[in-house]
């Protein structure tokens, strides 16, 4: 989803307040559209990235930490129709993070 309102088609999650624990960050594209992305993480926390085994095949993304890459030929797993990359983030400690693509 696009929740920045007048950002074009980015996507900006601020001040999004997370309890510990490890979730899922899902990239994809409007409807079929898959291609480049840049996601930046920020954290008023430190914290340390830790992949899970009950998500699908992903990455880990820490606080700080820009990811690059593409959605091309990347596998659809949560509904629609778009490829998409799925990262693990786990926040350590309850606190303020921004994510944005």
């Amino acid at each position: 989803c696009d929740d920045c309102g007048g950002c074009g088609t980015r996507t900006v999650f601020n001040d999004v307040l997370l309890a510990p624990g490890t979730y899922a960050i899902v990239i994809d594209g409007y409807g079929s559209s898959s291609g480049t992305y840049t996601m930046d993480t920020t954290c008023m926390a430190t914290l340390a990235p830790t992949p899970t085994a009950t998500l699908p095949p992903s990455a880990a993304v820490a606080c700080g930490e820009t990811v690059t890459g593409s959605t091309v030929d990347a596998p659809n797993v949560y509904g629609g129709r778009s490829p998409e990359r799925i990262f693990a983030f786990t926040a350590d400690t309850s606190g303020e993070h921004t994510f944005s693509t």
